[in-house]
């Protein structure tokens, strides 16, 4: 193991399902643009359902949810019924690619869904807030309770659909992101 500030490069990598017997809580993303402008994305007390979607520029297995961000109604085509903010996280600009970044923020369309549909936060923080350990990986609060209703790792714009829709019915599979799709 080599010692260093930082974590470790995430190229070429697709994370690792973590089995949790107890979420990390939810908490509001606080982060900069990738212009490297202060943001921030209120989830926790706010109304409805927020979507977080953390990926890196630099792992090749966080593409279909890349496409599914710039294309959001990918996730409608799979079910997944409409949210009120959908944020995709990256970690720190240090550790990201900005121009990628930038490419994929200047394909990112409005959406009904609505205006936070095209956020994109670069924040390491949130990372750790949410105990994020790679990329691709999906975590959906519940804003007025301030609960992280479901999570796992994004594997396919599907399965994080399917995830989001029974979280959202109470159905208590959606506890286990593990569990077949």
């Amino acid at each position: 193991m080599t010692s260093g500030a930082g974590p470790p490069p995430l190229d070429h990598l697709v994370g690792i399902p973590v089995r949790r017997t107890v979420r990390p809580p939810a908490a509001d993303v606080v982060g900069t643009t990738v212009a490297g402008v202060h943001t921030s994305v209120p989830v926790v007390g706010v109304r409805g359902w927020t979507l977080l979607v953390f990926l890196s520029s630099t792992c090749d297995g966080c593409e279909p949810l890349w496409n599914a961000w710039a294309h959001p109604q990918l996730f409608e085509d799979h079910g997944m019924p409409p949210v009120e903010r959908v944020v995709a996280v990256t970690r720190d600009a240090v550790h990201e690619r900005p121009d990628v970044l930038a490419t994929w923020c200047a394909d990112a369309p409005a959406s009904r869904w609505g205006a936070a549909i095209d956020r994109l936060v670069l924040s390491s923080a949130a990372w750790a807030s949410y105990a994020v350990w790679g990329p691709p990986l999906f975590a959906l609060v519940d804003g007025p309770p301030g609960v992280v209703a479901t999570e796992g790792v994004a594997w396919a714009v599907e399965q994080v659909a399917n995830h989001v829709r029974r979280a959202m019915i109470g159905d208590p599979g959606a506890a286990d992101p593990s569990a077949a799709g």
